[in-house]
């Protein structure tokens, strides 16, 4: 399908499009509104393991775009992923960014592996963050996830992380992925819907779609 169609169909049919599609998401390492570039991407293929089923068609945001064919500027919300080097990080005061306003219906962020993604809020405004596990704090994923689920709370947007995704599950609030995964979000009619695509690797195969928010 043309990218045209694969973002009306992100956008309407998100469960449906994420379930036999794989979307590939490309970050900056700054939060804010950006012109990114949508379109396809041949993958590197690897064997399919047995149960599982080779994705559709491959899709991707990316900020520059240049490994994609049929590209469409697309204007985003970009979480940046808070790097496991960065100084001054704490739990209890995690990076946030919100996604009201409107300056775009669409979220991204880079791929998910061993990091946790945090959201606090209603779908009307809701506050995310992206974290790299904390080594330097001896956190590796589980425990920072763990750490987050037990007082994790927003520095610019003061409360606790009221729903994560990371290495640990908690309810149905705090969700675990097990291999990597993608999250995306989703704005229409003026609410946010927040998902989760996982995989066993960057093209697939996709393993399921959780929603977030």
């Amino acid at each position: 399908m043309r990218p045209a169609t694969a973002l009306y169909q992100l956008k309407n049919m998100t469960e449906s499009f994420l379930g036999t599609n794989v979307l590939r998401l490309a970050g900056k390492s700054t939060s804010g509104v950006y012109d990114f570039k949508f379109g396809k991407y041949s993958p590197v293929l690897l064997s399919v393991p047995h149960g599982t089923q080779r994705p559709n068609e491959y899709f991707s945001f990316d900020p520059n775009g240049y490994t994609l064919t049929e590209t469409m500027n697309v204007r985003v919300h970009n979480v940046r992923m808070v790097p496991k080097t960065e100084k001054g990080f704490s739990v209890q005061e995690i990076e946030s960014y919100s996604l009201g306003g409107n300056g775009a219906d669409i979220m991204v962020t880079g791929m998910l592996s061993d990091c946790a993604f945090c959201i606090k809020g209603q779908d009307t405004a809701p506050i995310v963050a992206h974290i790299q596990p904390r080594p330097t704090e001896q956190l590796g994923a589980v425990d920072m996830h763990r750490a987050i689920i037990r007082s994790g709370r927003f520095k610019y947007h003061e409360g606790s992380v009221d729903r994560s995704l990371g290495r640990v599950q908690n309810g149905h609030n705090h969700m675990r992925y097990q291999s990597y995964c993608y999250v995306v979000g989703v704005k229409n009619g003026g609410r946010w819907r927040i998902y989760a695509q996982h995989v066993m690797g960057s093209a697939g195969p996709i393993l399921g779609v959780t929603r977030l928010l």
